[in-house]
């Protein structure tokens, strides 16, 4: 089920950035696109994490139900073949939020799209001091990150301010570069409307 929705999501937000991307020209729109492509890609995978981790956690260790549910999670993050490529074949809950977190070489962990954010912000003119101050505290936090805060409820306060982070940045980036002013209507204006 969750993986269904996960692939309806991809399905219909992805494409428009994957088609368009070879003919685009390499200025700010691309970035841009970029930019949220990968802020909404962490953002996705936390919240996954946020929502899934704790039950995948819960099983025993080396159990069926431990391999079915963790390769469900990591699955369903689009992250299976990375994971399998670059781990032990044998999956541990720990080892998954650490990859899917972590890991700075797959697309599809939270700090690869952190830096990949962080490249985009750097490449466009006016580029929002406070939006990337935002991202590189939490890219810098989980860079240095000590792995065995990850297990039990350090891992949902790390997600939690995770989540909490990138939608700070999101909310900075929309302050910065999509600012809209209400104009209130005149008097006369409101009259004109009224009748």
């Amino acid at each position: 089920m969750l993986r269904e929705r996960c692939g309806r999501f991809t399905s219909h937000s992805t494409p428009s950035f994957r088609f368009s991307r070879p003919t685009l020209s390499r200025g700010e729109a691309y970035e841009f696109l970029k930019l949220g492509c990968h802020l909404e890609r962490a953002d996705v995978i936390a919240r996954i994490l946020d929502v899934q981790y704790p039950s995948a956690s819960m099983y025993l260790a080396e159990s069926r139900e431990e391999t079915v549910g963790l390769t469900a999670l990591v699955k369903s993050c689009g992250a299976f073949e990375a994971f399998r490529k670059a781990e032990n074949p044998v999956l541990r809950a720990e080892r998954v939020l650490e990859f899917l977190l972590l890991d700075e070489a797959c697309p599809r962990s939270v700090l690869f799209c952190l830096n990949a954010c962080l490249g985009s912000l750097s490449a466009i003119a006016g580029s929002s001091d406070r939006a990337e101050r935002a991202i590189g505290r939490l890219a810098s936090e989980l860079s240095f990150l000590d792995t065995s805060s990850l297990s039990g409820e350090g891992a949902r306060g790390l997600l939690h301010r995770v989540l909490g982070a990138i939608a700070d940045a999101s909310s900075e980036i929309e302050n910065t570069y999509f600012t809209t002013r209400v104009i209130v209507a005149g008097a006369y204006a409101q009259a004109q409307q009224q009748q």
